[in-house]
């Protein structure tokens, strides 16, 4: 399902645990079908989701659909599609314009018989790196160079420039410092 681990957790009615593919599609449960089945997957944490689609259809009875995002709840109880006997029954179930990230858990709930499940897509993208705020500048070292004549520039070498971050995190960030005197 789009190249990432799932994990199923089926919660039946009869103790009923089955899991085939039929029809170009994954079927969970038979007869006495799964109350409730999560797939839940940890595979797209750090990434910056944006829409989830289900393509899935619940057997002679509609199953009922819940999407969270990380903590947040992007989708409650959409009925499924009825499934029909063919793949192309399986209709999708989307959220779209989703600013979330975490894991993915996708809960179908009050079928009475077996879910068909076509496919999962998740539309994400890398989350940037979170912006740090520079608490402290710390100037080390002795300069290779202390006398200047006007209008010599300055140069750095021997200075090591060290900032310390709002995180508490150090870098060295020589190279990246502007020096200008008046």
């Amino acid at each position: 399902m789009n190249g990432k681990d799932w994990t199923v957790t089926r919660v039946t009615r009869d103790k009923v645990n089955y899991t085939s593919l039929n029809y170009g599609c994954i079927q969970l449960g038979k007869k006495g079908a799964p109350e409730q089945v999560t797939l839940t997957t940890s595979a797209f944490s750090g990434k910056q989701i944006s829409s989830v689609s289900i393509s899935c259809a619940s057997y002679n009875g509609a199953h009922k659909c819940s999407i969270k995002v990380g903590n947040n709840v992007v989708l409650t109880e959409q009925s499924t599609s009825t499934w029909s006997g063919d793949e192309n029954s399986a209709k999708p179930i989307s959220v779209e314009k989703l600013s979330g990230s975490g894991d993915i858990s996708i809960s179908f709930t009050d079928g009475t018989r077996a879910l068909y499940i076509k496919s999962i897509s998740v539309t994400y993208t890398d989350s940037p790196e979170p912006q740090k705020t520079v608490k402290s500048l710390a100037i080390t070292g002795e300069p290779a160079q202390t006398e200047y004549t006007e209008g010599e520039t300055f140069s750095a070498e021997g200075l090591t420039v060290t900032a310390t971050y709002d995180d508490a995190s150090t870098a060295v960030v020589t190279d990246d410092a502007p020096w200008s005197f008046e």
